[in-house]
């Protein structure tokens, strides 16, 4: 995607978040969130946050919340992905 250059790497959730947000603020509207900014970096738990105090959610109403309850099920999984692969990196030679 020429909005966002990560767009293929991320989880379908994040995904279809992104999709979501693209199609209510437009690709302009998108690119100039901080939110896009922190999934570039994968940084999920930033970029759901980012969201909470946005004229969009505001004028989306629950369907902000969806979206970003979406960005934030993929940074509990990624937690918990690092956390096990920090697991295995540390008892895996036992």
């Amino acid at each position: 995607s020429r909005v966002m250059k990560t767009f293929e790497e991320h989880p379908k959730e994040v995904q279809l978040a992104v999709t979501d947000l693209i199609y209510n603020l437009g690709p302009t509207g998108f690119a100039n969130l901080d939110a896009r900014d922190h999934l570039e970096r994968f940084d999920y738990p930033r970029a759901a946050n980012s969201l909470l105090n946005t004229t969009w959610r505001s004028q989306v109403g629950s369907r902000a919340e969806k979206v970003i309850n979406l960005i934030r099920s993929v940074s509990s999984i990624a937690k918990r992905e690092t956390l096990a692969e920090s697991v295995d990196d540390i008892f895996g030679a036992f």
